[in-house]
């Protein structure tokens, strides 16, 4: 918790959208991790796989399974109804994260063999009252031992040990730990790329507004220093008459750029962030815009044409949308209207 606002949903959020934006290719070294054969061992009267009796003999599972070489492939490998000895457990509800580890304790009281020559998994949990209850799935250390040792001679590594029921609660033997470490690994990297990309954006767009902040800075002395020159002109007017009509045309060409110039800073004041400008013309006093808008073009119109410095506004050409950014490219022009410039 910081500043009393709690940041582990945040935190957690932000992870989920750093695993689902990563590119695809970033998991395909996982894919060959997959197992690709599964083997199924069987009661001595049932078909369907290889029997309990011989799960252990490498002639035997070399009638079921191809021999292969070099390094070892994966293999799920699973145990029918009536090939494993099992037994009903029972927990209190409120232990459920604590089952683990009471079964253990319970398995050492209950089993017909010590507790560490077991491997076990369970089945799903279900409600009866006031207590869980499950079927334990139980098979000696020793005969999994001579089954991975026969199928290693063969060219398999049992990955996933279970019974073959569809909801298991808890494998018999599990070594996907490896993978698991893996997907922690590429979620770590898919999140440090995730937020190096954001805080390249967000640079970017400091930049962005450091640059306008500076060119609009740029604009405001333009103005002042246009502003001085007129009050003088405006000072000396009865001189400038008495030289000639010349500087009179000069006098008002530069009242008429300073006009323009604080329009242009009217404009940029104006216009929404999500406007962008990409060309601007000035003819006589009519001023022609390009970019594009996060907003209806249409918008634009009116939001200009009620400006006191501005008439005549339209757009000039249709608008259209950029596949890339998603905004409204657009064109309009409107007139100066000199009097009305500050």
């Amino acid at each position: 918790m910081v500043f009393g606002v709690r940041i582990k949903p945040f935190v957690d959020a932000w992870w989920r959208a750093a695993g689902e934006i990563v590119p695809a290719w970033l998991y395909l070294p996982l894919f060959k991790h997959r197992p690709a054969h599964t083997l199924n061992i069987v009661a001595p009267e049932q078909p369907g796989g290889i029997a309990f009796s011989a799960m252990s003999d490498p002639e035997a599972l070399r009638a079921v399974l191809k021999q292969r070489s070099g390094a070892p492939a994966p293999i799920n490998v699973t145990f029918a109804e009536g090939a494993l000895f099992t037994r009903e457990v029972r927990i209190p509800r409120a232990a459920r994260n604590e089952a683990d580890a009471i079964l253990s304790l319970d398995l050492s009281q209950a089993a017909p063999f010590p507790a560490d020559e077991v491997l076990w998994g369970l089945g799903p949990w279900s409600r009866k009252g006031s207590e869980l209850v499950a079927t334990q799935y139980l098979i000696k250390r020793a005969r999994f031992e001579g089954l991975r040792g026969a199928l290693r001679s063969l060219g398999y590594a049992p990955r996933l040990v279970r019974p073959a029921i569809r909801n298991v609660g808890r494998p018999i033997y599990d070594d996907r730990a490896r993978l698991d470490r893996a997907y922690r690994t590429w979620g770590a990297v898919t999140a440090v790329a995730f937020g190096a990309a954001c805080l390249v954006g967000v640079w970017g767009l400091s930049d962005r507004v450091a640059v306008g902040e500076a060119e609009l800075a740029a604009l405001n002395m333009r103005v002042e220093e246009l502003e001085a020159q007129a009050v003088a002109l405006r000072n000396n007017r009865a001189a400038a008459a008495e030289v000639g009509a010349g500087e009179g045309d000069v006098f008002e060409a530069i009242l008429a750029d300073a006009g323009r110039v604080k329009s242009l800073q009217n404009l940029t004041a104006l216009l929404p962030d999500d406007v962008w400008i990409s060309g601007l013309s000035l003819n006589n006093q009519t001023l022609r815009l390009s970019g594009f808008a996060g907003m209806a073009s249409t918008e634009l119109v009116p939001l200009i044409e009620t400006q006191a410095w501005a008439s005549e506004t339209r757009l000039t050409a249709p608008t259209s949308r950029d596949p890339r950014s998603g905004r409204e490219r657009f064109e309009l022009s409107f007139s100066l209207v000199q009097t009305g410039a500050p």
